[in-house]
């Protein structure tokens, strides 16, 4: 199948330079904000090139990186502010490329998941702790370590997970990428998916600490959302495991 690859500008507004990066911030407000730009600027298109690459692994997908390619598509503007694409750009994307279909994603939470989303999430974990603390306190075997259990395992990973933050000491940078494939002869999306991964301590440890940058770990995170979101995508289409490539297996 041959397809382009096609992103959505970053719609997460980043307000302070300290939340995606470890540089010092700039006195002047308006060179903190152009900083920002760039940082967010460059993190779209190294996604986009972790994205390329995670597609063309196994061959399923034959990736057009022809520079004409790209440019028609942006002058066609594919990403079409996450709309629906009408179907006559379409047609003239397919007649002029000879692409069966156009992954278009879009990076939505980056180093912090939105306060709005935030809400659903507190509900839901709060259920989901609640049975954890029913189902151990019926069992003798389990209720003495009930305490330890929801002060560690469950805590941490909604933490990590969905605050970017952790009780224990470190802060985590979630990053949230959207994808959909899309047929250029019908619109019709033959798949979407979204991932939401963090970059915790397993996989920082090969870096040396002064590494470990703010900017490391979101280019962490988002390394592995494209990946799992590559493996969901080779699923769908051919019913068949992609290889782990650098990273392992993460449950949805």
């Amino acid at each position: 199948m041959r397809i382009a690859v096609v992103e959505v500008p970053i719609a997460h507004a980043v307000k302070r330079l300290r939340l995606i990066s470890s540089d010092a911030r700039p006195k002047d407000r308006s060179v903190e904000r152009g900083v920002i730009g760039a940082k967010l600027r460059q993190a779209q298109a190294d996604a986009k090139a972790s994205m390329i690459e995670a597609l063309e692994w196994k061959g399923e997908f034959v990736v057009d990186k022809n520079e004409n390619a790209q440019n028609l598509a942006d002058s066609l503007d594919l990403s079409n502010d996450d709309r629906p694409i009408p179907l006559d750009r379409l047609d003239q994307f397919r007649e002029k490329s000879g692409v069966d279909a156009i992954l278009r994603f879009r990076i939505s939470d980056y180093g912090r998941t939105p306060k709005k989303v935030l809400r659903w999430i507190y509900a839901g974990t709060g259920a989901w702790i609640a049975g954890v603390i029913t189902f151990a306190a019926l069992n003798s075997n389990t209720r003495p370590y009930i305490g330890a259990y929801i002060a560690t395992e469950v805590v941490q990973e909604a933490a990590e997970l969905y605050l970017g933050t952790s009780f224990f000491g470190h802060e985590y940078k979630p990053v949230r990428i959207e994808a959909e494939l899309i047929d250029t002869k019908t619109g019709r999306n033959l798949w979407e998916d979204a991932k939401t991964r963090t970059a915790s301590r397993k996989f920082l440890a090969p870096y040396p600490k002064s590494q470990r940058t703010k900017e490391l770990e979101l280019a962490v995170s988002s390394d592995r959302a494209i990946v799992d979101l590559a493996r969901s995508l080779v699923k769908r289409l051919f019913g068949a495991q992609m290889p782990r490539l650098m990273m392992p297996p993460e449950s949805d």
